[in-house]
């Protein structure tokens, strides 16, 4: 008699039974994994962006965050906050500026929808409080006054 050699239709199946399972289970968990690993992209550039703005507030006692009268006229438009707002070096986030007084600001990062972030708005003003201001379809958080950093709306 000659010895078989090889796999059996039912522990083939077995097999691709248990790595769907699997996968059904990993794949998401790896999606939110990756989306929580571009986050600290928009934190630290806001962070940075939100140093500067007190740094020029500081150089222009007189007139704060707004008009200085001359060229560049306000904070957003300064060389070291408009290097954040145009977004250098960024890959997940796009960071607006605007000053609304001379004692008052807020900075936003909105996530690049090419990149899986689209719907996630944060945002920080003169006061350091940062809030979230819209979230993607499926995360809960909208609205909150921190910066979400998981889909079931955890800071």
């Amino acid at each position: 008699m000659k010895a078989r050699s090889g796999f059996t239709l039912i522990e083939i199946l077995i097999v691709v039974a248990i790595v769907g399972i699997l996968s059904a289970i990993a794949m998401p968990m790896y999606s939110d994994y990756v989306t929580r690993g571009k986050l600290p992209e928009g934190f630290a550039t806001l962070g940075d962006a939100r140093i500067k703005m007190e740094l020029f507030f500081q150089d222009n006692p007189a007139t704060g965050y707004g008009n200085t009268g001359g060229a560049g006229t306000d904070a957003c438009s300064d060389p070291t906050v408009a290097r954040y707002v145009a977004g250098t070096g960024l890959k997940y986030f796009s960071i607006t500026c605007n000053v609304t007084s001379a004692t008052t600001y807020t900075l936003t990062a909105s996530g690049i929808s090419t990149e899986g972030l689209g719907g996630l708005t944060y945002a920080v003003d003169e006061m350091n409080q940062q809030s979230t201001t819209s979230v993607p379809s499926g995360w809960s958080g909208a609205g909150s006054t921190c910066w979400v950093r998981k889909k079931d709306g955890s800071c």
